[in-house]
């Protein structure tokens, strides 16, 4: 198969998924190595950028949560540690719908990696 009829993967595995005391949803996730995000960021030591970060929750709250709405906006975002190609990681989603904000995690193991907020409107 050639790499142009290859089927693009932009979304990660959801392996499983728990629901949160506070409304919010856990999601266990598998970054597999072939997913668009890691081609050429970067050739020798692949991690996931922090833009696709945001864009995989906004897509899985809009998919696991359906929520709806565009995007407005981002608060408080912090990149700690590097997700990289292999590894499974949680990402817990939480909408606050009297502020229109999203709230992501993602951890690795119980280390957080990165977290913030995103405005819908």
């Amino acid at each position: 198969m050639s790499p142009l009829s290859a089927e693009i993967r932009r979304w990660p595995v959801v392996a499983a998924r728990q629901s949160l005391p506070d409304g919010g949803l856990r999601l266990r996730l598998w970054l597999e190595p072939d997913l668009v995000w890691f081609a050429g960021h970067f050739p020798e030591a692949p991690l996931l950028p922090g833009v696709a970060q945001l864009h995989i929750a906004l897509h899985l709250a809009t998919t696991e949560l359906g929520l709806q709405g565009e995007f407005a906006g981002m608060e408080v975002i912090k990149f700690q540690q590097p997700l990289r190609p292999g590894q499974h990681v949680e990402l817990d989603l939480c909408w606050e719908p009297t502020r229109q904000r999203l709230l992501f995690t993602y951890r690795l193991d119980e280390a957080q990696a990165s977290s913030g907020r995103v405005r819908l409107c």
